[in-house]
């Protein structure tokens, strides 16, 4: 299913989050605010705020059309509406479980100039199938945004082409030095340090989301990926994205955990969450002794309906 991410409504937010429903014209940010869970990013984060629509019990009566008809990934940058709201990007995405829509996910990032951040999708095209750049938020980045523009990406290679190959969300750290990471050297220029890849299925392959972000704006505190194994996770990847005191003990590469609570719950509902209840869904994980942050988005990976990974931005 190709991206179309310029055909448009007067609501950016509706249509990030309702793809190219044939409604929505009068849907505003405080609407959507209205129909979704919200919880901040942070203070100091270029994303501002994350919103998830669960439609996980199927369209109840009152579900807007531009909603029921989400099926593509939209971002739209630097649009007069956005402005108005003192933003600058706004993406949504669907997580489908086979051939059903369980969730929306929209980020909405800032237009301050200090709020260093990269938004991408990557889409492939072509005969041999590279990852090609569709559609991308850079800010002030200029130098990033010329080399990305420029770049494909063979499958398995990179971050897009890993993402897209394996299926799994795929995690970069210390992009000025990482080796699977190649616009490494845009990264150092612009101060990116931490980089997450999310393939997005419906259930063929439809997108690769990129969410880079700096460490003086992070777009989590931490973002941990785990994979399903058969009774329970097993964590395969972590990054720290901003500054963390030495209390936080967060779980090491292979730690494992059962499908009781956060990553069990989105599991068995086969759908994106935000909660700020994290100590209560969390209770496992406290007492292994790991570290849980106020407030956490978890997003699912699908293929059809194998569940590759979960994704978890602590906020």
């Amino acid at each position: 299913m190709p991206i179309d991410y310029q055909r448009g409504t007067t609501s950016c937010l509706g249509e990030c989050l309702g793809g190219f429903a044939l409604v929505a014209s009068s849907i505003s940010l405080t609407d959507a605010h209205k129909l979704s869970f919200a919880g901040m990013v942070g203070a100091n984060s270029f994303l501002e705020q994350v919103l998830v629509h669960d439609l996980s019990l199927g369209l109840q009566t009152d579900t807007p059309l531009w909603i029921a008809e989400c099926n593509s990934v939209v971002l739209e940058t630097r649009k007069p509406q956005l402005a108005q709201e003192g933003l600058s990007v706004c993406l949504g995405f669907p997580v489908f479980y086979g051939q059903s829509l369980q969730s929306i996910v929209n980020w909405v990032g800032s237009s301050a100039d200090s709020a260093i951040g990269v938004v991408e999708l990557w889409e492939s095209r072509g005969p041999y199938r590279d990852l090609q750049l569709i559609a991308g938020h850079y800010g002030c980045l200029e130098r990033f945004q010329n080399v990305s523009s420029f770049v494909r990406f063979e499958p398995g290679y990179g971050l897009p082409g890993q993402a897209a190959e394996s299926g799994v969300a795929i995690v970069h750290d210390d992009l000025p030095n990482h080796p699977g990471f190649l616009r490494a050297a845009g990264a150092s220029a612009g101060e990116l340090q931490t980089a997450i890849g999310l393939p997005i299925f419906d259930p063929n392959f439809v997108a690769v989301t990129v969410l880079i972000s700096s460490r003086t704006t992070p777009m989590a505190r931490w973002i941990e990926v785990w994979v399903p194994q058969k009774q329970g996770f097993v964590m395969q990847q972590m990054a720290i994205c901003g500054m963390l005191d030495e209390q936080h003990n967060l779980p090491a590469q292979e730690a494992e955990v059962s499908r009781v609570g956060l990553l069990g719950e989105v599991a068995a509902g086969h759908r994106a969450m935000v909660t700020c209840d994290t100590h209560q869904l969390c209770r496992e994980r406290r007492e292994l002794g790991f570290s849980v942050a106020e407030s956490c988005l978890a997003v699912p990976t699908y293929r059809g309906e194998d569940l590759k990974s979960i994704t978890l931005f602590w906020l």
